[in-house]
């Protein structure tokens, strides 16, 4: 997911666009996540980290990896574009039309 699409439960998590948050991961206050970063699945980013722009972390205490390079980051730019659109295409698939309303 890029930075845009994701939800936050607090407004003093800053995140940069461009960065990618994996599944299950839980950001917490004050945490700043740099442009083009990746979080990974299940990390845990504890209050006021501050990961910097184009850096992988993961683990619960997320922690920065490594920096991300350009082949890399096109990569996991590529797959998380083909997940979001395997998502819609399911949702759409398997959406009951008694539940869907024409109004939206």
């Amino acid at each position: 997911m890029t930075a845009r699409s994701v939800t936050a439960r607090s407004s003093r998590v800053y995140r940069r666009d461009g960065c990618l948050i994996g599944m299950g991961s839980t950001i917490l206050d004050g945490a700043r996540i740099g442009r083009g970063s990746l979080v990974g699945a299940g990390a845990l980013v504890t209050p006021g980290t501050d990961i910097p722009p184009v850096a992988s972390c993961w683990a619960p205490p997320a922690r920065v990896v490594r920096p991300i390079n350009q082949k890399s980051g096109s990569r996991s730019r590529d797959g998380a574009a083909h997940y979001v659109e395997l998502a819609r295409s399911t949702l759409q698939a398997t959406a009951d039309p008694r539940y869907v309303s024409s109004s939206v």
